[in-house]
């Protein structure tokens, strides 16, 4: 049977095995400095739960926890929410966990309609372990702070709204982690991510990523075909193990520049703009059209069958295969120059400058030139080339 309230006020810690009741109140004093106040069963709260700033530490780890009306949680010691992969905690009215000193998660935290969850801040950090989600299908907004993965760890974002969030990163020497997001509206990550083995973008209106990503070479990506608007990577650098490019109609930009360790291609349909990128591979861009920023250089073919814009002085070199340009090449403005290097053949299928041609198109040391459009640009240039048809 219900209880129809239930105050914890002051205690050397508390344990809960299991609880039904309307209101429940956790005091200021409920238990002093890092003592543990438990909610260790399961739990429904039908009215409200009000947790007070107490610095005690608080613990949900029953298999099912729903908890009635907005929770805002005020403890500032830590906030523990479930101990195995299906641990469920509903927070029907919304839920604002900030004031703690951290949060770790093992289980699915969510709220129902259309309400927000804000887990951590900048002061609020979030681990999580196991097979993890923060949001839902009936969550509207979601904020987390900076998230780190432990080792093997799978932790899914989801809202029908915005997600926002922090840092995503695996902790130190941390394998097998993976990430994955899926929102009705905007997403945006203002900190750095590493150590995300898998980090899955499978549907977002809009996606930025304000830092640095992988720059310790740990970052594997992949966009699905449910993302729309524009994917911005704009931190200082930008290194993928792998990355997956699924068709859809979204646009890629790296504001910097980009490495990738294995062989990528563009089956997206929006533009796909580059300031700078290296591929360990072969580089293809079967759907998305072109517009590079720097220079591209990939150890495998570089093939791009849409069209491409130079908007720089750009050096496009394959270290040991050959390059095929067979969508339209055009310069941005006119005063830009594009230099073609390659091991072995640089072949030109496409026009050249059919509506703004380049002040220079040079060819750099090739094993072979095959010309099959019409070139227009400034002038041609050629530098070692062996043979040209």
């Amino acid at each position: 049977k219900a209880i129809g309230s239930l105050t914890l006020n002051s205690s050397a810690g508390a344990q809960f095995a299991a609880l039904n009741v309307g209101n429940l109140t956790l005091a200021t004093t409920a238990a002093g400095a890092g003592q543990l106040v438990q909610l260790a069963g399961d739990a429904t709260i039908s009215s409200g739960m009000s947790i007070g700033s107490g610095a005690y530490d608080l613990s949900l780890t029953g298999s099912a926890v729903s908890v009635a009306g907005a929770t805002v949680v005020g403890n500032t010691g830590r906030l523990v929410l479930g101990n195995a992969n299906d641990d469920s905690f509903t927070f029907k009215g919304g839920l604002t966990a900030t004031a703690p000193t951290s949060v770790a998660l093992r289980g699915t935290v969510a709220t129902v309609g259309n309400t927000s969850l804000s887990l951590g801040d900048g002061n609020t950090p979030v681990s999580a372990d196991g097979v993890s989600t923060i949001g839902g299908t009936a969550t509207g907004t979601v904020s987390v702070g900076d998230i780190t993965l432990s080792t093997g760890a799978g932790l899914t974002l989801q809202a029908t709204g915005t997600i926002s969030a922090r840092g995503l990163q695996g902790s130190t020497g941390a394998t097998a982690t993976s990430l994955a997001v899926n929102a009705g509206g905007s997403v945006s990550v203002s900190g750095q991510v590493e150590r995300i083995s898998t980090l899955s973008l499978d549907k977002a209106v809009g996606t930025t990523f304000d830092a640095v990503v992988g720059s310790t070479g740990t970052v594997g990506l992949s966009v699905g075909g449910s993302v729309t608007g524009t994917v911005l990577f704009n931190g200082a650098s930008n290194r993928f193990t792998s990355a997956d490019f699924l068709g859809g109609t979204y646009s890629l930009t790296f504001a910097r520049a980009a490495a990738f360790d294995s062989a990528i291609n563009l089956l997206n349909t929006g533009l796909a703009t580059f300031n700078g990128v290296t591929v360990t591979g072969a580089f293809t861009s079967s759907s998305a059209p072109l517009r590079l920023q720097g220079d591209l250089t990939a150890t495998g073919t570089i093939t791009t069958l849409k069209s491409v814009t130079i908007a720089a002085n750009v050096t496009v070199n394959s270290t040991n295969a050959d390059i095929s340009l067979e969508g339209a090449t055009n310069a941005a403005g006119g005063s830009e120059t594009l230099t073609l290097g390659a091991k072995g053949q640089v072949a030109i299928k496409g026009l050249v400058g059919n509506t703004l041609a380049p002040a220079l198109l040079g060819f750099g040391a090739t094993g072979s030139i095959q010309l099959d459009a019409i070139l227009r640009a400034g002038s041609v240039a050629t530098s070692q080339a062996r043979d040209r048809k």
